[in-house]
């Protein structure tokens, strides 16, 4: 900042110094050229960016109302009036704000056509040839300064949207990080209580179960302190969140669950890919989640891993029938974007009602052994 004000500064004092030689009109040229170099090349105040620049704008259609000197001289600062009002007019085009950027871009527009009939205005031999030749040869650098000015303003406009699409994105990955894992813990913590309270108290396993609920409570809070800290990471060549969960967590996510789930693993080497492997891993959380939640009395959970043509398909039913399943009216969007996870992943996903329950099956492509 402090350099472009001294390159202003200069070029304002080099402006002035042939005025001085020069007939007193001579100084409002200097100063109009000198005002709108200063205006082009000295930063704007990020509340009002149009200041300047009208302040510009301003100064010129004064010169060309009040100037009556020599129309030669005009042609000495011409050149650098004019750079600078078309510096003026691409830096408005780009920074204005919606509602005002048509009216400050058409006032720049004229500014700059206006300019250079200060010359032709005042020279008597060809005056409405001469003043029509210099407005059209005027034209060509104003389209450019506006093309040039709604491109980049069309590329900032981009970038801003890029950056909301990013931040959109880390705010649902962060919910569903938290939806998947947080909320499967805390189901389980919930299930347990309410457990609790319908047998008698006994000591020992009511110390067994407050050891299940730290435990829980833990893993919850490690979920979560691991989701805040994957805001921070950062991302792999791809640009994509690296994965942190896959299958072979499930003999332990099963585990936890305890009776009456059941794990079959029919293993033949293959594997997926590691978004594809986080988004099973999703799956199988939800679907959990979902017995614990809709079904606490079904009498069988089976989690079955078994491999297809080229695929992996990860199948989770209970046995608990439609007249035992608990309804709520919260929550419903866990299987939507489990579904849309697993299509990201060029799979399938099916989630409803069976003949003995409920059955809730992924299936993935699988990457070479």
């Amino acid at each position: 900042m402090t350099v472009r004000r001294f390159v202003a500064g200069g070029a304002a004092v080099l402006l002035f110094l042939p005025a001085f030689a020069a007939p007193p009109t001579a100084l409002l040229l200097a100063a109009a050229a000198a005002v709108a170099l200063g205006a082009a090349v000295l930063p704007w105040s990020p509340e009002r960016p149009g200041r300047a620049a009208c302040g510009a704008f301003a100064v010129s259609w004064l010169v060309d109302a009040a100037y009556a000197g020599e129309p030669g001289l005009v042609l000495l600062w011409l050149p650098v009036e004019l750079a600078g009002l078309l510096v003026l007019t691409g830096r408005l085009l780009r920074c204005a704000p919606g509602r005002r950027v048509a009216a400050l871009g058409a006032l720049a527009v004229l500014t700059c056509v206006a300019a250079p009939l200060r010359f032709s205005l005042r020279h008597p031999p060809d005056l409405l040839g001469g003043s029509v030749l210099m407005a059209a040869a005027t034209l060509f650098p104003v389209g450019c300064a506006v093309g040039v000015g709604c491109y980049l303003r069309a590329l900032d406009e981009r970038r801003r949207a890029a950056v909301l699409r990013a931040r959109r994105e880390q705010r649902l990955a962060v919910a569903a990080d938290l939806h998947d894992f947080v909320a499967h813990e805390l189901t389980g913590m919930v299930v347990e209580a309410q457990a609790a309270q319908t047998g008698p108290y006994d000591e020992k396993e009511t110390r067994e179960l407050l050891a299940r609920l730290a435990e829980s409570g833990s893993r919850a809070l490690g979920s979560m302190d691991h989701t805040l800290r994957a805001l921070r990471a950062a991302e792999d060549d791809d640009g994509a969140a690296l994965v942190r969960h896959g299958l072979h967590e499930l003999p332990d996510l099963v585990g936890r669950f305890g009776h009456p789930a059941v794990l079959d693993v029919r293993d033949e080497g293959l594997r997926l890919a590691p978004a594809a492997d986080d988004a099973a891993h999703r799956v199988a959380v939800e679907a959990l989640t979902n017995v614990r939640r809709h079904a606490p009395h079904a009498g069988r959970v089976t989690v079955t891993v078994a491999p297809g043509d080229g695929t992996l398909t990860l199948t989770i039913t209970d046995d608990a029938p439609p007249r035992a399943r608990v309804r709520r009216t919260d929550g419903g969007t866990g299987l939507a974007v489990l579904a849309e996870r697993v299509r990201l992943c060029d799979g399938t996903f099916e989630a409803g009602r069976t003949a003995d329950g409920w059955t809730v099956k992924a299936t993935l492509p699988t990457t070479a052994p």
